[in-house]
Parts: C-alpha cells; sequence; structure tokens
C-alpha cells in the first residue's frame, strides 16, 4: 500500500475528512471508482463536506 503525503489543503481540514480524503484516493486507485467501498467513501466526503460548508455559513 502506498503511503499517501498530504497536501496544503490537507491542514486546514479537521483530521477525520483527512482520513476520509486518504481512504477515497486508495480506494479509488486500488479498487476502481465504481466499487462499494468508494461509493461509501466518496459519500461520506459529500456528507462532510455539507457539514463544513453549513458550518461555515453558520459563523458568517
Amino acid at each position: 500500500m502506498s503511503l499517501i503525503t498530504p497536501s496544503p489543503i490537507h491542514s486546514a481540514l479537521p483530521a477525520p475528512i483527512i482520513s476520509y480524503v486518504q481512504a477515497f484516493k486508495i480506494c479509488e486507485q486500488q479498487l476502481g471508482i465504481n466499487h462499494r467501498h468508494t461509493v461509501f467513501v466518496r459519500e461520506k466526503l459529500r456528507i462532510c463536506k455539507a457539514a463544513l460548508d453549513s458550518k461555515r455559513e453558520g459563523e458568517e
């Protein structure tokens, strides 16, 4: 398994989201974009993004 080094954008994200991003990249590379695990992680990322967006809107 290859290690994925965090990009600069990762420094602005909470740790659980970084884990989902890393898991998504691994699933996508090793299993393919339509595998059930890849789809599951993609959905979790969508939920996290929606939560972050609503949190940011609440802070404004």
